[in-house]
């Protein structure tokens, strides 16, 4: 496994002339189920769009069928079954030894025990490598001794997963993530950061971003936060830049439009909002 190189923000935007593919690196999307394709799909596309140089999904068949049908801009090794579940570890082992550099896991994926199971097992036999826990992987809370490395993006709801507190707020936020050991983002009309140390409030003053309310748009920025740590950004920071670049892209969409697009119309916006990001 390479040693993934820590860069600043600035430093992958502004590449040596002499940057091959792998360098700027490969992230691995594991999620999707029978009645959940979508999900790794805008995972990928939005990694994709935020700059790592290789994004591969690990699915259910009927998941990683779509995803290569949907687009050619994607990898994707298919899984028997209908679900993830321990029996694919193998399977996932040897991709990752491809030069993976993140691991954004969870989406779409379900609650089967197995699936739960699956995600406990991975993480153990791989915690040199960074982990973005996103939605059903989420339920994994208990299992799972986090580190420094791993982001985790809860909702509102997800987040008492974690926490006593009924609503995220700067301070149970900052709390939680201290006691997680690891680097929080709380998505909602105001998304909530924290690594435990800083914490950091990222909001839409205009309120337009409040359309971003749809299915899939998480996902989307699950895959921008994993395709910035799958490069070299810290936890923190990737989750600041994400947020913020997916309000600003929700912002652009929603005076325009109002609630009348597509999730998947988001990325038609990101690249210009994460320009507006790293640029600063």
């Amino acid at each position: 496994m390479p040693e993934l190189q820590s860069r600043k923000p600035h430093e992958i935007v502004h590449r040596p002339v002499s940057s091959r593919k792998y360098d700027y690196g490969h992230l691995l999307v594991i999620g999707g189920s029978k009645h959940y394709a979508g999900a790794p799909i805008l995972n990928a596309l939005g990694a994709l769009i935020a700059g790592v140089d290789v994004v591969t999904i690990a699915a259910p068949r009927r998941v990683a069928d779509v995803a290569v049908a949907h687009s050619p801009d994607i990898i994707a090794y298919p899984l028997e079954g209908d679900v993830l579940e321990p029996s694919h570890l193998h399977e996932v082992n040897e991709i990752i030894r491809r030069n993976v550099t993140a691991i954004l896991i969870g989406s779409g994926m379900g609650r089967d025990k197995k699936s739960l199971d699956f995600v406990v097992e991975l993480y153990n036999a791989h915690k040199n490598i960074p982990f973005v826990f996103d939605a059903d992987a989420l339920y994994c809370a208990g299992r799972i001794d986090f580190s420094a490395k791993d982001l985790l993006i809860p909702n509102v709801k997800e987040f008492g997963l974690f926490s006593a507190s009924d609503l995220p707020n700067a301070t149970s936020v900052k709390t939680t993530a201290f006691s997680l050991k690891s680097s929080l983002l709380v998505k909602g009309h105001t998304d909530y950061i924290s690594d435990g140390k800083r914490v950091k409030e990222v909001k839409d003053s205009s309120a337009k971003s409040v359309y971003l309310a749809k299915g899939g748009t998480g996902d989307m920025l699950a895959g921008v936060c994993a395709s910035l740590i799958a490069q070299g950004i810290q936890p923190f920071e990737a989750a600041c830049i994400g947020a913020s670049a997916m309000k600003h892209a929700g912002t652009v969409l929603g005076r325009k439009y109002g609630p009348f697009y597509l999730p998947s119309d988001v990325l038609k916006v990101l690249p210009e909002a994460l320009v507006d990001e790293l640029g600063k």
